[in-house]
Formats: structure tokens, C-alpha cells, sequence
């Protein structure tokens, strides 16, 4: 799997969290506020398809320190939360040592206030974060991303209460409302295939295997479909035992698929 590091945690089921249940349905990201529309994909959309040439997503390398990927793909990061905040959230990109390696841009995200199901950053593969079109991702077996950081009243595999943890999506058409091909009326959305991974004070590798991905559980049951990725979220999941709101600050750097 290439460098040493942190491997994704996978759920092992369980019964519904009353925070997950139909959370996903309002989004905000930092540019355009509101609700998802759950129109699905749009008519205009061209799938795209990765090759075993073209591993690295985002290395920090671009001289303009942009959020776009590196090419071919066209996507873009950006960030996004439950639109609960009081605070305004803030994302960037900087142009200093310190990213992973000690050199180029990286992308740092955070937040505060989430009462509903937290917030984090995340990146479209192929097309606009609001209009992504299907990436086939079949040529690769997964994606590697470095992270540092920190969050605050969130929980971790199966529900449980863990500071500093975060789940890594990988959002398909299959379990997409706004984007993709499931019922929002069914309030069983979103629930995405993902792993866990862990933010410290240093850069650590958070593998994000393809073939070992889980639903949490909670909302309707589908099949993972590499050939239909949208876009990989970084996101904090409020823990609603919490006595306070959920708070996070992430950098990611040096993002690739493996095989």
C-alpha cells in the first residue's frame, strides 16, 4: 500500500444514531448556504474515469496554492457543515513549509458551533461540488490521504463517543440525494460507504480501501460501486452526548489513489 501510516476503521453495524437519522439533508458549504436540493445528478453531466498513470488527487505543488486537484481530475475541495454554526467556517489553502513533507500548499478547514451533525471538508473528482458527475474509479483499490489536526465532541466507530476522530466518505450516486440516485423522501439518505480515521498533532496516513468500506447503518442499504464515486468527505460526526457543540480544525495534504 506504498507508506507507512494510519489505516481507515470500518463500522461493524449497529442500530441507528437519532444523529444520523435523515442528518445529511441540510448541508452548507462556505460559498452557497442552504439546502440540498436532492434533484439529483444534473443532464449535462460527463463521467470521467481514472487511469493506473494518474495516482496523485492533490499534492500542494500548484504555485497559485488553488483548491483545484491536480490534473486530469477537475474537481475542487471545499467545505461544508450543518449549517447549525453561529460562527462563520472558514477554508483554506496555504502556501508555506509545514505541509506533509515540509513543503508546498496544503488544505486546512474548521469550524465550530454544529449542534446538528458536525462538518468538515471534502473534494468533488470530477465536475463542481454542486454539480459532480460519476468518476470511474475502478483502475485504483483506494484512497490514501495525510491528515493533522484536531475535533471535539464527535463520535467514532459504532457510535461511540471519540474526540479527534473523523469519518472519511466516499460518496457514490447510489447513496447521494442531492447528486445521485437515492429517494430523499424516504429519509434514508446519505449514509455513506467510509472508513474512521484519527487526527493528532503530527501527519499521519489514513487509507481509505475500496474493498473495505461500510455503511454506519442507518440509512438504506447499497452496494459500493467504485465506477460511481462523486466525492471523498472529512467529516467530524457530532456525538449528541455531548454537553457541548462540535468543533473541529483539519489538514489534509498529499491525497492519491493506490492500487
Amino acid at each position: 500500500m506504498g507508506a507507512a501510516g494510519f489505516s481507515g476503521r470500518a463500522d461493524s453495524g449497529g442500530p441507528a444514531s437519532p444523529a444520523d437519522a435523515g442528518s445529511r439533508n441540510a448541508t452548507r458549504d462556505i460559498d452557497h448556504p442552504g439546502e440540498n436540493s436532492g434533484a439529483g445528478p444534473t443532464n449535462d453531466c460527463t463521467p470521467a474515469a481514472g487511469s493506473i498513470s494518474a495516482l496523485s488527487i492533490y499534492d500542494g505543488s500548484d504555485a497559485a496554492c488553488s483548491l483545484m486537484l491536480a490534473a486530469p481530475r477537475n474537481g475542487s475541495w471545499f467545505g461544508v457543515d450543518d449549517g447549525t454554526s453561529p460562527l462563520s467556517m472558514s477554508l483554506s489553502v496555504r502556501s508555506q513549509k509545514g505541509g506533509h513533507g515540509a513543503a508546498g500548499c496544503f488544505v486546512h478547514g474548521s469550524g465550530a458551533g454544529a449542534t446538528d451533525w458536525g462538518g468538515g471538508i471534502a473534494f468533488s473528482l470530477n465536475g463542481s461540488r454542486e454539480a459532480p458527475c460519476p468518476y470511474d474509479a475502478s483502475a485504483y483499490r483506494g484512497v490514501s490521504i495525510y491528515l493533522t489536526g484536531g475535533a471535539l465532541a464527535t463520535q467514532g466507530p459504532n457510535y461511540q463517543s471519540m474526540p479527534n476522530t473523523v469519518r472519511v466518505n466516499a460518496v457514490t450516486t447510489a447513496t447521494s440525494d442531492a447528486h445521485g440516485t437515492c429517494n430523499a423522501a424516504l429519509g434514508k439518505c446519505n449514509d455513506h460507504f467510509g472508513v474512521w480515521c484519527t487526527l493528532g498533532l503530527g501527519w499521519s496516513r489514513c487509507d481509505v480501501p475500496f474493498e473495505n468500506l461500510s455503511q454506519r447503518g442507518w440509512g438504506a442499504v447499497e452496494h459500493f460501486d467504485k465506477a460511481q464515486l462523486l466525492q471523498i468527505e472529512i467529516l467530524t460526526v457530532r456525538d449528541p452526548d455531548a454537553p457541548f457543540a462540535t468543533s473541529w480544525d483539519i489538514s489534509a495534504d498529499d491525497v492519491a489513489f493506490y492500487q
